[in-house]
């Protein structure tokens, strides 16, 4: 059913992290602290799988970073500037828990077998996008769009790794070294500097990949879906001994990314169902070029090296207000226990936010709906869809913080148990 959905959603223009039944019911803002252009969620549900308390639950975030008005683009805004950082709280706190977080330099790199040094003068954040935890909670992988990077930051040691750089991959798709890509930086919201703006992601950590997007300019038809190998359980060192005995950090080889599509109009967004090996997103752009949509296909895996590979793209659903998040109850197979009464109804529904609206999608009929409209000058981004065990609903009595049916105590969020 849709009102076991519990949908955690950020809206970009009113600074507020907020949440509503998945059939619409009890909307309520949870945070306004932390919020400046939030755009990408995650949810850490690592200690509530050990405690079965709803109150250890964690929702990190990122924030883009204040918007500086550019009238030469089409949204009248630049997000060049590094003011972008990363938040967390437990889910049902309040603005008083927000915690931003600290965030410092990784100390030791490698790539492959050896001693990887990242550009001194690149900053740590400019601008966050989507966001995804590790199913352990000690991870929180996003894509920092205006720094062309796919980025980790390990919660325990505080430091923001810098996985692959796009300008990395530029420089080899065009026979030049990264000394020469990052001595020469390309010009700010020109098409390719927009064609290296990695948006999306998604990981597996059954097959160990990350897959991104790179969204590319505004309906310019050259945005591509990208995967790359990651060990996660090692850091993506060269072994496991390396990752037990040492505290450097593994960047990955841009030799060994894949481009799984291209030509897309707009990649934003990326869901990946590791049960039934489908890749979902949402692509912004023309209706009329495949654009405003909600996309799907298939996954499968070389069996020698588990190299990914995508079928034919499906347009699942049309119709949207340029979309950006997209979530379902399905992924949280992926970190934490679910009772037999939810496991028949946890691909029902797909959440999908955009210009105004967050709508439900009937994944078995394909039809949609607006379960919550916020008006066309707001811009809802980043979504996540949570649901709590039935003996955990303590009371019918709605609470200050929770949808009702629920009443938790604040509390600020769990170490982390890394």
């Amino acid at each position: 059913m849709a009102s076991e959905d519990i949908i955690v959603f950020l809206d970009i223009v009113d600074n507020t992290v907020n949440m509503v039944r998945g059939d619409g019911s009890e909307k309520k803002t949870l945070f306004t602290t932390g919020c400046v252009c939030p755009d990408g969620i995650g949810l850490d549900l690592s200690a509530y799988n050990t405690s079965n308390n709803p109150d250890d639950i964690v929702v990190w975030w990122g924030n883009m970073g204040a918007m500086k008005l550019c009238p030469e683009e089409k949204d009248g805004a630049d997000w060049h500037d590094a003011d972008g950082f990363l938040v967390r709280a437990p889910l049902f706190g309040s603005n008083s828990a927000v915690e931003l977080v600290e965030v410092t330099a990784p100390r030791h790199l490698i790539r492959s077998m050896a001693t990887f040094h990242a550009p001194g003068h690149l900053p740590l954040i400019t601008t966050i996008k989507q966001v995804a935890v590790s199913s352990d909670g000690c991870s929180v992988f996003f894509c920092d769009r205006e720094g062309h990077c796919v980025k980790k930051y390990n919660v325990k040691t505080k430091e923001v790794v810098p996985l692959l750089s796009l300008d990395t991959l530029a420089a080899l798709a065009n026979g030049m070294s990264e000394e020469e890509a990052y001595a020469s930086p390309v010009e700010p919201n020109s098409d390719e500097d927009k064609c290296r703006f990695c948006v999306g992601i998604a990981l597996d950590e059954v097959h160990n990949l990350i897959f991104f997007t790179a969204k590319g300019p505004s309906k310019g038809s050259k945005g591509r879906i990208l995967a790359a190998p990651y060990y996660f359980k090692r850091r993506h060192l060269p072994s496991v001994i390396a990752a037990k005995t040492s505290a450097s950090e593994g960047v990955i080889d841009p030799t060994t990314v894949v481009t799984l599509l291209d030509n897309l109009t707009e990649p934003i967004d990326l869901l990946l169902d590791s049960k039934e090996n489908y890749l979902y997103w949402t692509n912004r752009g023309d209706a009329e070029e495949g654009g405003s949509s909600l996309n799907r296909a298939p996954v499968t895996y070389d069996p020698r090296s588990w190299k990914p590979h995508l079928g034919e793209m499906e347009l699942f659903l049309g119709g949207f207000n340029e979309p950006i998040g997209l979530a379902w109850a399905a992924s949280l197979e992926n970190c934490m226990e679910l009772p037999e009464i939810f496991k028949g109804t946890l691909r029902q529904y797909m959440y999908v936010t955009d210009h105004g609206h967050l709508w439900r999608c009937n994944v078995e009929e394909g039809t949609k709906e607006v379960i919550y409209e916020c008006g066309s000058k707001n811009v809802l981004t980043g979504v996540v869809v949570l649901r709590i065990r039935p003996e955990e609903e303590k009371t019918e009595e709605k609470s200050e913080h929770g949808c009702a049916g629920q009443v938790y105590t604040e509390k600020t969020p769990t170490p982390c148990r890394c």
